[in-house]
């Protein structure tokens, strides 16, 4: 009751508008929404390493200038009525990814799980809640729609503290930290069955790659990661 009263105040105090861009009475202004209609592919490992593993990361926007502000409004601010038209692009995504795979593969995806990927606890309690459950929600009715059988499950742990992050630590500094702490709850329920790391921001992709790790591991079989979005890799010409 507390909760949605102070929810009902801030709506009335500040009146909704759109976090992209400022636009009245707007969630999401169409304009802003379009920032999302993107669908971007890359190797969540290096594409110089000849031989080593490959994994493909799909997000539908770049993280900069209004999505970046859009998903901070969302992630840190605790607006969660974006929580809809972030859950609608990436039921898009999803349809777009399951458009290029082979008619053939798509007739074995029954059973998918969608895992989304952990944090650690002092962000739960920071945020109030688990910002990315929303959007692997949405990706299970998604599949329902498309007659995919698909479920949901936070099967993915951070166990013990990790060193503090500095601002701007590269990828190999995020590796070191997460190495060892991320482990797979209930391993036997994703055994044989396709799994789907889901994310919101990929940034460095070592928490992805910590989580593929640990699933391999665990026996688990990961076809693909999604991403509400992903940071400009710095790499690809301009």
């Amino acid at each position: 009751m507390t909760s949605e009263f102070l929810s009902d105040m801030r709506f009335l105090l500040f009146p909704r508008c759109c976090p992209g861009c400022g636009r009245a009475d707007r969630i999401l202004c169409p304009a802003c929404s379009a920032a999302f209609s993107l669908f971007l592919s890359r190797n969540l490992y290096d594409h110089s390493l000849s031989g080593g593993p490959s994994l493909q990361v799909h997000s539908c926007s770049l993280y900069q200038g209004l999505v970046r502000q859009t998903i901070l409004a969302w992630k840190d601010h605790g607006d969660v009525e974006l929580d809809g038209p972030f859950g609608r692009f990436m039921r898009i995504l999803l349809y777009r990814y399951l458009a290029g795979l082979d008619p053939v593969f798509r007739t074995r995806l029954n059973g998918l799980c969608f895992l989304p990927t952990p944090s650690r606890k002092e962000s739960f309690y920071k945020r109030g809640r688990w910002q990315v459950h929303p959007l692997c929600e949405s990706l299970v009715s998604a599949c329902g729609r498309v007659g995919i059988r698909a479920d949901w499950e936070p099967a993915l742990t951070i166990r013990g503290s990790l060193r503090k992050a500095v601002e701007k630590s590269d990828r190999r500094d995020r590796s070191s930290r997460l190495r060892g702490h991320v482990v797979v709850s209930h391993p036997e329920r994703l055994r044989g069955r396709p799994l789907v790391l889901v994310d919101d921001i990929m940034t460095t992709g070592s928490t992805l790659r910590t989580c593929h790790q640990a699933l391999e591991e665990a026996g688990g079989e990961l076809l693909a990661c999604l991403t509400l979005s992903t940071v400009p890799d710095e790499r690809e010409p301009r």
